[in-house]
């Protein structure tokens, strides 16, 4: 890990009564420390159900992160300084904008031989630990393949792959064994999609080690395009489709929507990274919307906070469905659940593509791991949508608040202590809900 509970102290403390970030070694925090438990936040519909020792300590315009953490304004643009997005911005309105982004701070290590303690970010145990999953991942997944869809292709991902998870202790997921399987309908790559690419099949196997990888590669990133390789993924097996990209929702791209229902198989998406505002394909509402979060570990266990770079907010286009009960938004609200996406406590990563181990986040990291979660539970065939997780909304840890931008109501872009828009119903804590 980047951070251990004495350094975040020091920070918080500099950011609260000095207002300047103290200089920190990055280093591993304690692994004894457990998951916050529904009883020890009492309720997370509760007002009471945020954490005293952070509410204390966390203002709507700091970071709980590293030394290189940045100020962040309710009303600023929720892009970090040391936050790289592997994609840029397109001026294509058609064309999707994959969510990896790296920590540009950090000098990659290409050393494949680097053992897992000298690695930054999060490793498989530690997500494992945060989202009470560390008996699933050992024991469940065998049966799965989470689909990962992509744009353009990436001949460095069995590889990167293998680097990846020799060093963490998984087991080898090879094209020869059938454990990954790629179907590409291009050989043109892409620098930012191939990070893309790699970053969400470490993330699936970081949470779900037995499970199977399908990694679906489309011929460019137009939604349309990536919409028919969600088709092919549900025909070709896959019981689990994730989807690290999005674009601003538009009337033209609403089409799209039935696309993305497969019944029986759950489709996640990762909000989007730019802060407030409403994309495809998460906002449509077959969709597993993942909101993002910093994570960190605090001395009462691991907790979130809003990650300004989320996407939220509430659809102009698609109806609400009768799951979804929040009144300040009459169609689709955005998002269901949120999970880490702050580079600044970002997860470890082999990426070839940006120069080896680095740190990585973006609302990719959560899509998969919430594919992944899907595929521990198990319950797929039952599944068409979000709704098994509303049904089951007290399994959900509080998310401590802050803005991705402005809004009125102020839960579609602030966060509160029951349903928000950028946390969602909140911390998913083990699988319960799934």
């Amino acid at each position: 890990m980047l951070f251990n509970t004495g350094v975040f102290v020091r920070i918080l403390s500099a950011i609260l009564f000095a207002g300047s970030l103290a200089a920190c070694s990055a280093a591993r925090s304690n692994p004894q420390l457990q998951p916050l438990s529904p009883a020890q936040l009492r309720t997370p519909q509760g007002a009471d159900a945020i954490p005293s020792d952070l509410s204390a300590v966390l203002g709507s315009d700091a970071f709980p992160t590293g030394a290189d953490a940045f100020p962040l304004g309710a009303g600023a643009t929720p892009v970090g300084s040391d936050a790289h997005a592997s994609c840029a911005k397109t001026g294509d309105p058609e064309a999707a904008r994959c969510h990896a982004q790296y920590r540009k701070s950090l000098v990659p290590n290409g050393n494949p031989a680097t053992p897992a303690s000298a690695v930054l970010g999060y490793h498989p145990s530690d997500l494992q630990s945060a989202y009470g999953l560390t008996g699933p991942a050992v024991q469940a997944g065998g049966d799965q393949t989470v689909a990962i869809i992509v744009a353009f292709h990436n001949p460095d991902l069995e590889s990167d792959l293998g680097v990846y998870r020799a060093t963490f202790g998984l087991s080898p997921c090879t094209s020869a064994s059938g454990c990954l399987r790629v179907l590409s309908k291009t050989s043109a790559s892409h620098p930012g999609w191939a990070a893309e690419e790699v970053l969400d099949a470490e993330m699936v196997s970081a949470i779900c080690p037995n499970c199977k990888i399908m990694v679906v590669e489309s011929q460019d990133a137009k939604l349309k395009t990536l919409a028919s390789s969600v088709t092919l993924a549900a025909s070709s097996g896959a019981t689990e489709i994730s989807n690290s990209y999005s674009v601003p929702e538009s009337r033209d791209l609403a089409q799209y929507a039935a696309k993305y229902r497969v019944d029986g198989i759950p489709i996640t998406a990762g909000a989007g990274d730019t802060g407030y505002g409403v994309n495809y394909p998460a906002g449509f509402a077959t969709v597993t919307a993942v909101g993002g979060t910093s994570l960190i570990n605090t001395p009462r266990g691991w907790a979130e906070a809003v990650w300004p770079g989320t996407g939220s907010g509430c659809s102009e286009f698609i109806s609400k469905p009768s799951w979804q009960t929040d009144r300040g938004c009459p169609n689709r609200t955005v998002n269901d659940l949120a999970l880490v996406a702050d580079p600044a406590t970002g997860v470890s990563a082999y990426v070839s593509a940006v120069g080896g181990w680095t740190v990585f986040g973006g609302t990719s990291v959560g899509a998969q791991i919430v594919a992944a979660m899907y595929a521990l539970a198990g319950n797929g065939s039952n599944i068409n949508d979000p709704s098994i997780l509303y049904a089951q909304s007290s399994s959900f840890l509080a998310i401590v608040p802050r803005a991705n931008g402005r809004c009125r109501p102020s839960y579609l872009c602030r966060g509160a202590t029951g349903y928000s828009g950028p946390g969602g119903l909140g911390m998913p804590a083990g699988l319960t809900a799934f």
